[in-house]
């Protein structure tokens, strides 16, 4: 075992019956392949430990997040989508292939997708388009993509 995590484990861990868990072998099986590791005894104190550390930060998920504290938003609570839509809905201002700027694009981008989402901070139902952007960008095939309101676009001239 790596000599690092060995120094850092507490030396009293009691190790659980993980036999006969087909979840828990694929789990060792990737920890084992991970770290290298080839003893039982290795591969159970690891699984343990990330069970255990996984168990400790379930309660944080399970939490309900406050919008008014935070920028995080409560996933329990989306608002509908309007009854009248898409028949009332805004017609988007730009389409598949439109080039458009914004304050995180260093040049311009291209619009790739679109979707109808609720904007928090406005209350409303507004566009939100998925932008291409490091066109000139051929860097072992790594393109970036940002999303952005349709309020924060303006076309490319």
């Amino acid at each position: 075992m790596n000599q690092h995590i060995q120094n850092d484990l507490p030396k009293n861990i009691a190790l659980p019956n993980l036999a006969d868990n087909s979840g828990i072998e694929k789990l060792q099986a990737k920890i084992s392949t991970l770290y290298g590791l080839e003893k039982q005894e290795e591969i159970n104190l690891l699984t343990t430990l990330f069970i255990e550390s996984l168990a400790d930060n379930l309660e944080l998920i399970q939490k309900p997040v406050e919008f008014i504290n935070s920028n995080l938003i409560n996933l329990t609570c989306f608002p509908s989508l309007p009854t009248d839509f898409p028949e009332n809905a805004e017609i988007p201002m730009y389409l598949y292939g439109d080039k458009v700027v914004h304050e995180s694009i260093e040049n311009y981008g291209i619009v790739i997708g679109r979707f109808y989402a609720f904007d928090y901070i406005n209350k409303q139902w507004q566009w939100k388009y998925l932008i291409y952007s490091d066109l000139d960008l051929a860097i072992d095939s790594i393109f970036s993509t940002h999303i952005c309101w349709e309020k924060d676009l303006q076309a490319f001239e």
